[in-house]
């Protein structure tokens, strides 16, 4: 459940695990932090994390389609001469 407020931030209700709980709770209080907040940081950095990682399959994917890609077989093939080369230079 989600309810607005008339300063811009809003309320939601979530159920989490006791421990779960406990374990915010202590981090709260070891940053000298309120859980509220600490909860408000913690899902913002997980959703930039995933909204970065859905971008980033997005442009692979675009990648793709434009035909940008490279046969993986061809770069193990390029390793391994490398790395003879580099084994021979000693």
């Amino acid at each position: 459940m989600t309810t607005a407020h008339a300063t811009g931030l809003s309320t939601l209700t979530v159920h989490l695990p006791a421990d779960l709980v406990r374990r915010l709770e202590a981090r709260a209080a070891q940053e000298k932090r309120s859980t509220v907040a600490l909860t408000a940081e913690v899902v913002a950095a997980y959703l930039d994390e995933e909204d970065e990682a859905a971008a980033d399959v997005r442009e692979g994917l675009r990648d793709i389609d434009e035909g940008r890609v490279v046969d993986g077989n061809a770069v193990h093939a390029r390793w391994r001469e490398e790395i003879a080369a580099s084994r021979r230079q000693g």
